[in-house]
C-alpha cells in the first residue's frame, strides 16, 4: 500500500493491513500500538485499524510487526471547503473521546509523554521563524505580516501542563473519508503520546476544516498551528469558524 517514514504497509485482500517497521525506532511504536490500540475501542466513534496478528522478530524478519482489520476509505484531497466542514463535528467527537481516555492506563503500555516537546513554546517559535523564512518569498504582504504579528504574541515559555492521550500525528493523510467525503477512519497510530489536547489539532491546518477553537485552548499550542499553517495551507492562517472544541455535543 506504501511506505512512511518507519514502516512498509501491505494490504492482504480486502480484510486486513500489515505494516513492518523498516526502522530501529519503529519498533517501540509497534509494540506500543499492539499493545494500546485493542484498548481504545470502547472510547473511539471513529473506525480506526484494530491489531488482530502479532509478528515478533525471527530469522525472517529481524523486527516485530502487526496486522490490522483493514479500514476502507480514500485520502480527503480534492474535496470543497464545504464538504471538509461536514467532518468537524464527527472530527470533533472522535478527539473528545480519545482524550478521555485514561492517562496512567495509556503510559502502562508505553506510551510516551510529549517526547516531542510540542509545549516548549520557546523551542518550537524558533523553529517556526525558521519555517517562516524558508517560505516567506511564497507569502503575500497580508500573510506575512499575520505571521510575524501572530509570533511577536508569543510570549510563554511553557504551556500549563494539561495531560490527555493524542493521537499524535492528525493530518489529512492519516484519515480516511467515505464517498460522501465525511471521516470514516483514522490510521497511523505510532505518534500515540500524552500531552496537551490542543496538539491534535493541528487538524485545522491540515484539513482548512473551520474550527473554533477557544482563545485559551488555541493559544495553547499556537506554534503547531501555525507550522502547519505555513506548511501545508497558508490560507488557513485566517480565523477558523465552527463549534467550539471545549463545549463539543455528545
Amino acid at each position: 500500500m506504501g511506505w512512511g517514514w518507519d514502516n512498509t504497509v501491505f494490504l492482504i485482500g480486502d480484510e486486513y493491513v500489515f505494516r513492518f517497521p523498516r526502522r530501529t525506532i519503529a519498533v517501540g511504536s509497534i509494540r506500543m500500538e499492539g499493545r494500546l490500540l485493542p484498548k481504545l475501542e470502547e472510547y473511539m466513534t471513529i473506525p480506526y485499524p484494530k491489531p488482530l496478528f502479532y509478528g515478533e522478530a525471527s530469522d525472517e524478519y529481524p523486527a516485530p510487526f502487526l496486522g490490522y482489520a483493514y479500514v476502507p476509505g480514500d485520502f480527503p484531497i480534492g474535496l470543497t471547503e464545504e464538504r471538509r466542514a461536514l467532518s468537524a463535528e464527527t472530527l470533533t467527537k472522535f478527539l473528545r473521546g480519545l482524550h478521555e481516555f485514561p492517562v496512567q492506563a495509556a503510559l502502562k503500555c508505553g506510551v510516551q509523554q510529549d517526547h516531542r516537546n510540542l509545549t516548549d513554546i520557546a523551542s518550537r517559535k524558533v523553529k517556526l521563524e525558521g519555517f517562516q523564512s524558508k517560505v516567506v518569498e511564497h507569502l503575500s504582504p497580508e500573510e506575512s505580516g499575520v505571521i510575524e504579528a501572530y509570533i511577536s504574541r508569543l510570549q510563554k515559555d511553557r504551556v500549563l501542563a494539561v495531560n490527555a492521550l493524542l493521537h499524535g500525528d492528525l493530518h489529512f493523510k492519516n484519515m480516511l473519508v467515505n464517498e460522501n467525503g465525511i471521516v470514516s477512519g483514522i490510521i497511523d497510530w505510532g505518534d500515540l503520546s500524552v500531552g496537551h489536547p490542543a496538539c491534535d489539532l493541528s487538524v485545522a491546518g491540515h484539513c482548512r476544516i473551520r474550527l473554533i477553537i477557544s482563545l485559551r485552548l488555541w493559544l495553547s499550542a499556537p506554534f503547531y498551528r501555525l507550522k502547519a499553517a505555513i506548511r501545508y495551507d497558508p490560507p488557513s492562517l485566517m480565523p477558523l469558524y465552527v463549534e467550539e472544541y471545549e463545549n463539543s455535543t455528545e
